[in-house]
């Protein structure tokens, strides 16, 4: 047997093996939802729609080149999205008035519950901004790797057996058989030397340049160079708040980006073994354009959601309802589906993108609001109408 046979044979028996782990998991939460009118929405007139209507417009260009069936909500197909795309690409330099008119007439808004509660958790991130070089020297030492060409990624185990369909696995071949691939401890010990696309000054820095999964790069030279998700190796995210929490070293009441950082670097003896406990590593690839390209290949500041797309897809509008991390206010405001993240898990989950910089990253590090979301769908009736 060759070896491209006997990946393919190894890569079928795992997926079968997985299929049978599958039925010893959790059951998956329910997501549930109802119809209600754009009068419930919270403060629905009151939002700047002409702000989200680009990142929805994008989004429609995105979903107008996939198959009808593959634009899933709980994982079966819902009609209606090719049809709502092409009139909203039609639009030209629509007004206010007219993207909340056509949101009405094509779409219901539909309240999202999980069992007897509504209410989730919503966090946020940012894209990062540090100095950096492409060659490493003494002030830059911590590398930012690109995706080894070793590293194999099935998106889609469902193409060798349709139960699993929704599942991927990454992993390397070593004499023929496919094995897990190098740890986050095993990649910072030297796995995939060789593979660095960036160096930058601080460790920390670049672990949490992969827990937001982008970055921008000031070099020397003044140039700015964009650094985008390509890969992970595959293993669980583990948040290393919950190992700090269980040590005692935070309380749950101050846990926050800038407390996990700020206790990193006030023990540095302490760094590896505690970010060592998150074996998932992120890998880079450089990306051209203004901003992160999200899941989806587009994000916008303050209007993109992550979510969990094993219940929701890509380019769906959601209707926010969340306090705000700061103010005594709360987020209202219409953002789209646009992203995912290896802790963004459940019905009803977010994770908003707030942009770029440090005063993005002071919101997005403490954002931890309990809040509902509401999905606005396709309006088939009154497409066909």
């Amino acid at each position: 047997m060759n070896k491209k046979i006997c990946k393919y044979y190894v890569l079928a028996v795992l997926s079968i093996i997985l299929f049978v782990l599958n039925g010893c998991e959790k059951s998956k939460p329910p997501l549930d939802i109802h119809a209600i009118t754009f009068s419930e929405l919270p403060n629905w007139e009151t939002d700047t729609l002409t702000e989200v209507w680009p990142a929805f417009v994008r989004s429609c260009q995105k979903l107008s080149t996939l198959p009808k069936e593959s634009i899933l909500l709980n994982g079966k197909p819902i009609t209606g999205w090719h049809e709502v795309c092409s009139l909203s690409l039609s639009l030209i330099n629509p007004s206010e008035s007219d993207i909340r008119n056509f949101f009405k007439t094509y779409f219901i808004p539909y309240k999202v519950s999980s069992g007897w509660t509504s209410e989730g958790l919503f966090t946020g991130y940012y894209e990062p901004e540090l100095q950096g070089s492409r060659i490493k020297n003494e002030k830059y030492k911590a590398p930012l790797y690109k995706k080894p060409k070793d590293l194999i990624t099935i998106e889609d185990l469902g193409v060798f057996n349709p139960e699993l369909k929704g599942k991927r696995i990454s992993g390397r071949v070593m004499e023929g058989n496919l094995i897990p691939y190098f740890t986050h401890a095993e990649i910072d010990k030297g796995a995939v030397i060789g593979n660095e696309v960036m160096w930058i000054e601080d460790p920390i820095e670049a672990f949490f340049a992969q827990i937001q999964g982008s970055t921008a790069i000031k070099l020397e030279n003044g140039e700015t160079i964009r650094l985008g998700y390509s890969a992970t190796n595959g293993h669980p995210y583990t948040a290393i708040g919950k190992a700090l929490i269980k040590q005692k070293a935070l309380t749950p009441e101050n846990i926050s980006m800038q407390s996990i950082r700020a206790w990193l670097k006030e023990h540095p003896n302490q760094v590896k073994e505690i970010l060592y406990q998150n074996a998932s590593f992120v890998f880079f690839k450089e990306i051209k354009g203004d901003g992160p390209i999200g899941a989806q290949g587009v994000v916008t500041a303050g209007r993109s959601l992550a979510i969990d797309p094993s219940y929701i897809s890509y380019g769906t509008p959601v209707w926010l309802d969340v306090a705000h991390p700061k103010a005594e206010l709360r987020i209202q405001r219409l953002v789209i589906a646009q992203d995912k993240g290896g802790a963004i898990k459940g019905p009803i989950r977010g994770d908003l993108f707030w942009g770029t910089g440090y005063e993005a990253g002071e919101l997005a590090g403490i954002m931890k609001s309990k809040g509902t979301y509401y999905l606005l769908l396709p309006n088939v009736g009154n497409i066909r109408s």
